[in-house]
């Protein structure tokens, strides 16, 4: 056990991420592996298997993004409108991925704007057309008073 605390294999509590190898090293000195634990610093109650495990969520974007970029992607998208079945799969012991989060956060960021951009330019496109010459469009996207008759 001694190789596994002196690696830098994730050995963090799943709530607070204190460091838990310090709990290996006992392990050592008394020869006993048990089977939960207790995190010293907030008191949370684990099992010591999903802590070393590492997270298996074959739809989870953070964890698949690099074999399922698309799949994983919408997966996850999907599943964020559904709460209660997200936190239902998600584990609390999985590392948390930064990189792969703000990616999708960013990703997301510009599908809203492309969408609003893209209503602007039906919106610009159909003022043209209708009024038969260029009217000033409302870019408030609500329709005012102020829009040629029609």
């Amino acid at each position: 056990m001694s190789a596994i605390a002196s690696s830098n294999e994730n050995l963090d509590c799943p709530r607070c991420g204190y460091d838990l190898r310090g709990a290996v090293v006992v392990w050592d000195a008394e020869g006993v592996c048990p089977l939960d634990g207790k995190c010293s610093e907030c008191g949370f109650e684990f099992l010591w298997g999903q802590v070393f495990r590492e997270a298996g969520h074959p739809w989870l974007f953070e964890y698949r993004w690099q074999v399922r970029p698309i799949g994983s992607f919408c997966s996850t998208l999907w599943r964020w409108f559904l709460p209660g079945k997200f936190w239902r799969e998600v584990s609390l012991f999985g590392p948390i991925r930064f990189g792969p989060i703000v990616a999708m956060l960013v990703v997301i960021q510009l599908m809203i704007e492309l969408g609003y951009f893209g209503i602007l330019v039906v919106q610009n496109h159909l003022c043209w057309t209708r009024a038969g010459k260029y009217a000033t469009p409302n870019t408030t996207m609500f329709p005012s008073s102020r829009w040629p008759a029609l």
